[in-house]
């Protein structure tokens, strides 16, 4: 995973190797998702934000809280999003620091999985 830092003119004067920087080995497969205007990285099972003062990823604790190993994540809008855990299909709805889980009935599975996965 690498940071590209552009001038005025977008010629690229900066390549950082980020995992690399963060000392994290495996950054093959990573995901992103954005939620609530912030970037999360999902790698090696962990999930981060990237902070732009230091220049150094950080574990997002909210989402190593609620979604550890959980990589298939879909945003619908602001508040909501699909996730697939063990499975299953869940749309999630966010309310400041917590998640409602509701279950997908299998039904309807289809749509969403044909439609976003």
């Amino acid at each position: 995973m690498y940071r590209v830092v552009f001038d005025e003119n977008f010629k690229t004067t900066e390549i950082v190797n980020i995992a690399q920087q963060n000392k994290i080995a495996n950054d093959f497969g990573v995901k992103i998702f954005e939620f609530r205007n912030e970037i999360l990285f999902f790698i090696d099972n962990t999930w981060y934000t990237y902070n732009s003062i230091s220049n150094l990823l950080e574990k997002n604790a909210l989402f190593n809280a609620n979604f550890k190993n959980i990589s298939d994540i879909v945003t619908i809008d602001e508040n909501n999003f699909i996730v697939l855990k063990s499975g299953l299909l869940y749309i999630i709805h966010s309310e400041g620091q917590r998640f409602i889980w509701n279950l997908v009935q299998e039904k309807y599975f289809m749509f969403f999985i044909g439609g976003f996965f």
